[in-house]
Order: C-alpha cells, then structure tokens, then sequence
C-alpha cells in the first residue's frame, strides 16, 4: 500500500523536512524504508478524490519507563482546519487500541501549537504530549 500513494505522500513530507532546521530534518524516503518494514511506523493520509491534502508518519514506541506511546513523527498538509480534530480522534483511537499511555508530537509551528491545545495536549520543552489516562 506504501508503495501505491507514496507519490503523493512524499512531496507533503519533504514540505514539511524542508521546513525545519537542517540538523533535524529527515529524508523522506527514510520513513519510506521504516513503513515498508512494518515493524513500528504508520502512515495516514487525508485525500480528497485522489489529492493527498496531508500526511503524517507515527511511530509506535516506548518511553524509558516503558510505557507504550505514539509519536507523530512527521506531519503536513494543507487545509489544517478540515482534518485536524478527525485527524485527532482517529490518532488517538489507534493509540488506546495499541495500548499507548500518551501521544507524543513535536511542532515549529505556533499556529499548530495553538490547535493541538484545543484537544488537550501540553507543550513541552519540545514535545506536546497528550496524557491518554483521561479516556
């Protein structure tokens, strides 16, 4: 399936590594390979007919004490708006389905900062987090 609507997927993905600091960015081809191996990387799209309006890379992984988490490793698109709190919802049904303590994310961008507050998540030094405990 990666291989199918990677070509939409990849130019949102460079978008958003051309957006951060040289030292932070990731090739997007680099998620490629981590979701052809199927080992703990996911990819979701929003489409529109066959436009990908956005995308977004999570990560399925532990945190030192060893409680289970999502990380939304990359994510970008357009119309923000339109798929945010579906995006949010779905996001988070997957990581109590996985049986993840938090989702974790991290954002440049404030007006990103700004909706992921609206559901609850608190930003960090870098990361915003959302504790799951209250679902």
């Amino acid at each position: 399936m990666v291989e199918i609507i990677w070509d939409k997927a990849r130019p949102l993905l460079q978008k958003c590594e051309d957006a951060m600091a040289e030292k932070d960015r990731v090739d997007p081809d680099t998620y490629r390979k981590q979701l052809m191996a199927g080992v703990d990387h996911q990819m979701m799209l929003v489409s529109e007919g066959a436009d990908c309006i956005a995308v977004a890379i999570l990560r399925l992984t532990y945190e030192d004490n060893g409680d289970r988490i999502i990380e939304i490793v990359s994510l970008a698109g357009d119309r923000l708006g339109e798929w945010a709190e579906p995006f949010h919802h779905v996001t988070r049904e997957i990581a109590l389905a996985e049986n993840c303590t938090k989702i974790v994310t991290y954002t440049i961008r404030k007006g990103w900062s700004k909706v992921l507050s609206t559901f609850g998540y608190k930003e960090g030094l870098t990361p915003h987090t959302l504790d799951l405990g209250e679902y």
